[in-house]
């Protein structure tokens, strides 16, 4: 399967800043290492970050689509996906449960990639895109409280994950609106010079993204109790 050097190079760099500010909140709540309070790193940070992830994840919904389109495969894509998402949950249930991680970012592209389904033959996603993106800024602002509705609309509540579907299912259509503009058949729209040497590095992590988000804090926890930390 062809490759898009581009794709591979910013997702190894927004899961590199997704790992360090995930690690930094592991070492915060663990006492090892405090970055300290700001309105930058705390709230703006994470979600330029989590934004280019999740647009990345729908320009590739794209990419494999216009490959082959398979809604079957699709589904199956995002159900496991999703899967993965519960593992987190349950291990977070065991280990951490009152930050336990409900409705994280694999919950929501899991979710995003079956919901993008039936919008992936028409191209028409960039209206309801941004309709689900001011939907969520508007209810994000409301300050609502934990409800059964968490993993739909934006609530407060103590938890290290959390991405519900507004506003950020309409984040990754966007993504998928920009893949069918970028990318046709498998083949770029544009031209683009040969990936340099210093971007292979972030391509070979962005290669394995999945991988590496499922193990990091394991490996992350690993050390620190190895170290005596905790």
């Amino acid at each position: 399967m062809k490759r898009f050097w581009e794709i591979d190079l910013l997702r190894g760099v927004s899961l590199v800043f997704m790992v360090a500010f995930n690690y930094s909140v592991a070492l915060k709540y663990f006492g090892v290492f405090y970055m300290g309070d700001g309105w930058a790193f705390e709230w703006l940070f994470p979600r330029i970050i989590a934004s280019l992830f999740i647009l990345l994840a729908g320009i590739s919904l794209w990419l494999s689509w216009s490959r082959a389109p398979s809604a079957r495969r699709i589904a199956l894509r995002g159900a496991r996906i999703f899967a993965y998402g519960m593992a987190v949950t349950l291990v977070t249930w065991i280990f951490f449960p009152a930050y336990m991680i409900t409705f994280g970012i694999l919950h929501l592209i899991g979710v995003s990639i079956m919901l993008s389904i039936p919008f992936l033959a028409r191209r028409k996603m960039l209206p309801l895109a941004l309709l689900f993106i001011l939907m969520g800024a508007y209810l994000g602002m409301q300050n609502l409280q934990f409800s059964p509705a968490f993993w739909l609309v934006p609530q407060i509540f103590q938890t290290f994950d959390y991405f519900p579907l507004l506003p950020w299912f309409g984040v990754f259509l966007l993504g998928v609106f920009i893949g069918s503009n970028l990318y046709d058949s498998a083949k770029r729209r544009y031209g683009i010079r040969e990936a340099p040497s210093a971007a292979k590095p972030f391509m070979l992590l962005g290669r394995r993204s999945l991988f590496i988000y499922l193990i990091h804090q394991p490996v992350l926890l690993a050390l620190l109790y190895f170290t005596g930390f905790i």
